[in-house]
């Protein structure tokens, strides 16, 4: 089994304080809206994010605005977003973090970065803050880009829109066929997993076996690919890295592009519903957007819990209901951010 299998919805942002504090957006409930990724930064069309530095931008610009209008969704109702954050060209060693503007930085990371030059990328969901913007810090300094996957809207019932978190399912893996070919792209169905009706797919994506540096992509099946976007960069040939993707499906298919030839692993945990769904509670799977806090971090001096390593091939159980600002009842599913680090050998982690 390659990479990370979550029954949570998708990759989000932690902190390390245990205060039970307001959430950023108001704890208020959301409806997804999926959209074609639209890249809204690249500082290496300007100027890296140097070390120990932050930045502030508006993820809802003129064409996430256009893009979400046209689905009926008013701007100013959405409460969070879901972005692909991709570190390009690392000055060294170090971390990402993301958050709601206006609040105090949490002492977390979104994304984690381990030598100079990498190319990293992992899928955040983050509240809107002050004027509806967030800030991304840099620890060690990077060039940085962004691209927004979809939005939550403010909803205090739905009929699309809303998680439904299923027990983690393969739904292809090319090691077992044929790979993606050079700058080629192919349909993978997802039926068996999800309902044909559904609004939008909440995957784990694994590249693999690549020939050489490049990037995946993925979209709602029957549309024009979107570029530039990418939900997932590998930086050289004989290479295996893995992230969540929330993608818009079209009658339960998605498109995967792959700029280099590469294995694909596409593993499904979960759909959100889509707007001619019947049946079930409009008012559940909502999602509220969070400050991002940590929960958990097994090294030995770490806080909050100080406690040792998962061996290999054992698990840890870990209480989330009642934690931190998670809600003790009604709670489904919740976003979190899985970080692997000092790691014996090769391997994957499974929730």
């Amino acid at each position: 089994a390659l990479a990370l299998l979550t029954s949570t919805l998708v990759v989000g942002v932690s902190s390390v304080s245990s205060t039970r504090v307001e959430a950023a957006a108001g704890g208020l409930a959301t409806s997804y809206v999926p959209i074609a990724p639209i890249r809204i930064l690249d500082t290496r069309e300007s100027s890296a994010l140097q070390p120990k530095s932050s930045l502030t931008l508006t993820p809802i610009d003129a064409a996430v605005s256009a893009a979400i209008s046209a689905k009926g969704v008013d701007p100013a109702k959405v409460e969070a977003v879901a972005i692909n954050l991709t570190a390009i060209d690392t000055f060294g060693p170090g971390f990402l973090t993301a958050w709601p503007t206006g609040s105090d930085q949490p002492n977390i990371s979104s994304l984690n970065h381990q030598t100079a030059r990498a190319v990293v990328p992992n899928l955040a969901i983050v509240p809107l803050g002050t004027n509806g913007h967030i800030s991304i810090y840099s620890l060690s300094g990077t060039d940085l880009s962004i691209d927004v996957q979809g939005v939550f809207e403010r909803a205090d019932s739905s009929i699309g829109g809303r998680f439904i978190p299923i027990v983690p399912d393969r739904a292809i893996d090319t090691r077992e066929s044929t790979p993606i070919g050079v700058g080629k792209s192919i349909v993978v169905d997802l039926t068996s997993q999800i309902p044909v009706t559904a609004s939008a797919a909440v995957l784990n994506i694994a590249a693999t076996e690549t020939a050489g540096p490049g990037y995946l992509t993925v979209w709602a099946n029957g549309v024009p690919r979107p570029d530039p976007a990418a939900n997932l960069n590998y930086p050289a040939a004989n290479y295996t890295v893995a992230n969540s993707v929330i993608t818009g499906v079209n009658a339960g298919k998605v498109r995967i592009f792959s700029l280099a030839s590469a294995d694909v692993v596409v593993d499904v945990v979960g759909y959100m519903t889509g707007d001619n769904d019947e049946g079930g509670d409009v008012s559940e799977g909502l999602y509220v957007p969070l400050l991002p806090q940590r929960l958990w971090d097994s090294r030995p001096n770490e806080a909050p819990c100080r406690t040792s390593n998962i061996g290999a091939e054992k698990t840890a159980s870990l209480a989330v209901a009642g934690q931190l600002q998670v809600p003790s009842t009604g709670v489904s599913a919740v976003t979190m951010n899985l970080t692997m680090t000092d790691t014996r050998r090769a391997g994957f982690l499974e929730a």
